[in-house]
Parts: structure tokens; C-alpha cells; sequence
């Protein structure tokens, strides 16, 4: 489902009729009008397809053990409270900067999901799109988050 609306979203930005709307609800920004539901929505919104193609790939790859460690009752709202707290310390990062350049995207929300999987198994081997071939343990890659 969250892979699904994800792309969704993604298609919109690119509906010219639609720019408005997804400028408005669908990233977000300190003293923006909607800012409130804008921390929600922009957790499914990307601007490049890069983004939007890592950051589902990553997701479809840790969404299977983490709906193993919280059911699939929780993962939703996890998923959504990640990405508020991560629109969040986006906010208050860009009013110490001053620079409120709107944030999108589902990164924030993402690395909540890979935490939880660290945390729960920390000896499990992450493989990454750069290094396929190379196993890492979870604990090694836990130490950056």
C-alpha cells in the first residue's frame, strides 16, 4: 500500500493541472499554508525518480521483517509518525538555517522502518545497491543511524 500511493503521488507532480495542489499539500516548509497535513503528505512525495526509485526499493526490501516485528496493524501508523517526527525535525532544521527550501520524500519515514529492523536484528547481513555482492551486518550500518 505505502509503495502504491507513493508512486501515485509521484505521477501527480508531473499533471501540470495538478501543481498547485501537490505545491500546497504535498511538501512541506515552515509557514506554509497547510503545513500541518503538508508534514503527512510529504512523506509520499519525491521529487526525482532516483529518489523515489531508492527510497522504494529500500522500503520494499525491510518492509517484509518489519511488518514481522510490529504486525501489520502498526506498520501504517509508524510509518506515518516517522515521517511527521521527520517533517518535524525538518522544520525546525530549516527555521534554525533559514532556509526553507520545501522538503519531500519518504526518507525520513524510511529510516524509522530500517531502525526498527537494526534494532531487532542486529546480526542480519543489508546488502547495498552500490556493493550487491557484500554482506554487512545490520549492527555495522546501526552505528550511522
Amino acid at each position: 500500500g505505502i509503495l502504491v500511493v507513493n508512486s501515485l503521488v509521484f505521477c501527480l507532480w508531473y499533471i501540470p493541472p495538478m501543481h498547485r495542489f501537490m505545491a500546497r499539500y504535498f511538501q512541506s516548509s515552515p509557514g506554509m499554508k497547510g503545513s500541518d497535513v503538508s508534514m503527512l503528505l510529504s512523506c509520499f512525495s519525491h521529487r526525482e525518480f532516483w529518489h523515489i526509485g531508492i527510497n522504494m526499493f529500500v522500503l520494499w526490501s525491510f518492509m517484509p521483517p518489519f511488518e514481522k516485528i510490529l504486525g501489520k496493524d502498526l506498520t501504517v501508523p509508524f510509518f506515518l509518525s516517522a515521517g511527521v517526527f521527520s517533517s518535524l525535525i525538518s522544520h525546525y532544521s530549516a527555521l534554525m538555517s533559514r532556509d526553507f527550501t520545501p522538503s519531500r520524500g519518504a526518507s525520513g519515514a524510511i529510516m524509522g522502518v530500517i531502525t526498527t529492523v537494526v534494532i531487532h536484528h542486529p546480526h542480519v547481513g543489508l546488502f547495498f545497491i552500490f556493493f550487491p555482492f557484500v554482506s554487512i551486518p545490520a549492527i555495522w550500518v546501526g552505528q550511522f543511524l
